[in-house]
């Protein structure tokens, strides 16, 4: 058992379908199964669905591996998924860029060189650095 699962309690990694002859398991990164369907004829559900089914935890999996299981309990509990979370996201994402902005243009107006009596070349201030970091960081977010 690895750290990780020591701490978790769950399986650790990323998580992959595996079906042949009907049967649909999924697997961890080394092969072993972690969740094995059995007794399709003797379900109500068709072999599509099933797989169809692991597909999709199989995908969630993965897609929230870095969350700990508490954490996505807590946030089921209050209601938040993906899709009530994502414009909740986005829209402090874009406060924090309006306040970026503001910033760039706070430093915009304040950065300069100074000049050293024993440097011949001029060095950035503070603010310059800062605004330098900045810009940086809203080219990155730029589409």
């Amino acid at each position: 058992m690895s750290e990780q699962e020591q701490v978790s309690g769950h399986t650790a990694g990323l998580l992959r379908l595996f079906s042949k002859r009907g049967i649909t398991a999924i697997c961890d990164e080394d092969g072993n199964e972690v969740v094995h369907w059995m007794g399709f004829d003797d379900s109500n559900i068709s072999k599509s669905v099933h797989k169809a089914n692991a597909r999709r935890l199989v995908a969630t999996w993965n897609a929230y591996q870095d969350v700990d299981t508490e954490t996505l309990e807590t946030l089921q509990e209050h209601g938040v998924t993906l899709s009530t979370a994502s414009p909740l996201v986005k829209a402090r994402a874009d406060e924090a860029e309006a306040l970026l902005r503001k910033c760039e243009e706070y430093f915009d107006q304040r950065a300069d060189a100074e000049y050293f009596p024993d440097s011949p070349r001029p060095h950035a201030n503070e603010e310059m650095g800062h605004l330098t970091e900045i810009r940086d960081f809203l080219e990155a977010r730029k589409p």
